[in-house]
This record gives structure tokens, C-alpha cells and sequence, in this order.
């Protein structure tokens, strides 16, 4: 049984596009997308516009979430992640 852990990148300080690449670079299984946008569908058009829809679709990272991940893997993904993070601070 697997599962996906979706997160959103706000574009403050950085793009989602830099975080998943440095986080690739480091050896790390993620996805750069997965849920998309269906009103950019042909049988989902209309004149609503769907910004919601286009953000989260725009800007998600999917990271694994399965039951073998080891507690070290975990541990050095979250000191990666705080370092990234307050380096773009």
C-alpha cells in the first residue's frame, strides 16, 4: 500500500521547480506533478475561470509516503528540507 503526500510550494521565496531539483540533487524520490487541472480539459471548459484549480496544479510536489521508509531517510529529508528553506529566508 502506497500513498502520496501532496505539498503546495508558495512562490515567496522560492519555486517549486528549485525546491524539487535541489531535493532530486540530494537523492530524493519525489514528483513534480500529479493532480491536474481538468478545467483546462476539453469537456471541462467554460467561462469560469478555475485559479484554484490552476495554482494547486501549478505549484504541488508529491513526496512518497510508504510504510518502509526508514527513520534516517526521514530525519535527513526534514534537516534538508530546514536547510533549504532557511537559506531562502
Amino acid at each position: 500500500f502506497y500513498q502520496n503526500y501532496p505539498v503546495i510550494i508558495k512562490k515567496n521565496k522560492f519555486s517549486r521547480t528549485e525546491f524539487y531539483n535541489f531535493l532530486i540533487k540530494n537523492n530524493f524520490d519525489l514528483a513534480i506533478y500529479f493532480y491536474r487541472n481538468c478545467s483546462t480539459l476539453k469537456c471541462f471548459q467554460s467561462e469560469i475561470k478555475c485559479e484554484n484549480s490552476e495554482y494547486i496544479s501549478s505549484n504541488i510536489l508529491i513526496f512518497p509516503c510508504y510504510k518502509k521508509i526508514e527513520f534516517n531517510l526521514k530525519n535527513k529529508l526534514s534537516v534538508l528540507i530546514k536547510n533549504f528553506i532557511e537559506t531562502k529566508i
